[in-house]
């Protein structure tokens, strides 16, 4: 639940400590920071609104993602959540959004946008080793204003699996495969475990 040094909650209560009428409050629950106590954290955490950092559930940055953590959650599925750091071109990395726990990775995408796509077919190529699927909001959006080609046209040239709205239950009942668990494993996050 730590900050960076330069954070806005560290200088906030910098500035909140200075303040002569708080140093009773400061010593008191610098007592229980100290005690390491979850219950007093998440007080303080919840008394000025500061968001943790890492939260234990998974949030998810749009509306698609929010939609499968949700329908992977209620289907009891175990799932991490941007647990892994792919590198490709030179000094890239590419963070997918979805590991299954029988290795498939799955990358949302309400909008696919032109770089995404050109990372996508990098990420493809230089790992073919990955087992990568795509969930999107709706497959046969074009994927320019002019072009005939759709986001499912674009997946099948790569030779991507897809599906639109969540993620297929045929994908999550697929039979957990250890070669693809140690091919997701190499490209852990530092200090990530998958459990």
């Amino acid at each position: 639940m730590s900050c960076d040094p330069g954070c806005k909650h560290r200088r906030y209560m910098r500035e909140w400590y200075k303040r002569k009428d708080n140093a009773e409050k400061v010593k008191k629950w610098a007592k229980r920071w100290s005690l390491a106590n979850p219950e007093a954290r998440k007080e303080i955490y919840t008394r000025y609104n500061w968001k943790v950092k890492h939260p234990l559930v998974p949030k998810g940055r749009g509306g698609l993602e929010k939609r499968i953590i949700e329908d992977l959650s209620g289907q009891g599925e175990s799932f991490h959540y941007e647990i892994l750091k792919i590198p490709y071109q030179e000094a890239r990395n590419y963070i997918p959004d979805f590991l299954l726990s029988n290795g498939i990775i799955i990358e949302a995408k309400g909008y696919w946008q032109t770089a995404d796509r050109r990372k996508i077919r990098s990420v493809v190529t230089q790992h073919p080793e990955l087992d990568l699927r795509m969930v999107f909001s709706n497959s046969k959006n074009r994927i320019a204003k002019g072009s005939k080609t759709t986001y499912a046209d674009y997946c099948e040239y790569l030779g991507i699996p897809y599906a639109d709205g969540l993620v297929p239950r045929n994908w999550i009942t697929e039979p957990y495969d250890e070669d693809r668990m140690a091919v997701a494993q190499e490209y852990l996050k530092k200090g990530a475990m998958i459990q």
